[in-house]
């Protein structure tokens, strides 16, 4: 038996806890498996995808009634759940569930009532910055998501500057996660707010120079030469 080579297309067998496998069937629907030389990312998954879907929904009051109707099904299902548990679909709901209920409470959105027309322990509930009763919560949401995507992106970077050290590839990986950092700055100047948040000088060293990294290190295989050329040749999908 011989490792799989770079270019062999080996099949892969992913096992995962009761608790990560929620995520499950999602992938099953999208039939998506990781390569075998791909990163497994069941776990990073189930905190992005039920997160932002939770925010998508967005509205506690909505969030109860899943959540009645999804513990309704659970309880319907005792029987199967004392032998086998929780089936993967139903943890999966009940967790999207309860986020946009936690979600939609911190947010004070409540069957898209009024702030003002909700009871006073409903409204206490709410974190202020992103609460629906103040003005400026829109903007800070905003910024919350702005922080949330580059969080997200950053972890991949992390996770490739780990793989490739100490080969120079690792180089592009950090490239790009200065180009994140740096681009971060220029959209909440651009999209959220200018006067609030004015672009440090730093940040236009970070998209330089994470630009010129990913230019000469992206396709680094033990010539830097070779490595430049190849990046020039992608430099409008690496822009």
């Amino acid at each position: 038996l011989d490792d799989p080579a770079g270019d062999d297309m080996p099949p892969t067998k992913v096992e995962n806890g009761k608790a990560v496998g929620t995520i499950k069937p999602v992938f099953d629907f999208l039939g998506i498996v990781p390569g075998y030389a791909e990163y497994e990312i069941s776990p990073w998954f189930l905190v992005f995808f039920s997160l932002f879907t939770a925010m998508i929904f967005g509205d506690a009051g909505y969030g109860s009634i899943m959540f009645l109707g999804w513990l309704v099904l659970a309880l319907k299902s005792r029987r199967t759940i004392r032998t086998e548990g929780l089936s993967a679909p139903l943890r999966l709901f009940l967790l999207i569930s309860v986020l946009t209920m936690a979600w939609g409470a911190a947010t004070g959105t409540w069957f898209s009532v009024s702030a003002s027309n909700l009871p006073s322990g409903l409204r206490e509930l709410a974190i202020w910055p992103i609460s629906s009763a103040n003005p400026g919560a829109s903007k800070n949401i905003q910024i919350f998501c702005f922080l949330l995507g580059s969080f997200q992106l950053a972890i991949a970077r992390v996770k490739n500057i780990v793989r490739d050290f100490p080969n120079p590839k690792f180089l592009s990986q950090l490239g790009s996660l200065a180009l994140i950092v740096g681009m971060l700055f220029l959209v909440l100047y651009l999209v959220v707010d200018s006067k609030r948040f004015p672009v440090p000088p730093y940040a236009v060293w970070l998209v330089a120079g994470g630009f010129l990294a990913n230019i000469v290190f992206g396709a680094y295989e033990g010539n830097v030469l070779r490595s430049f050329l190849e990046g020039l040749k992608n430099i409008i999908p690496t822009s």
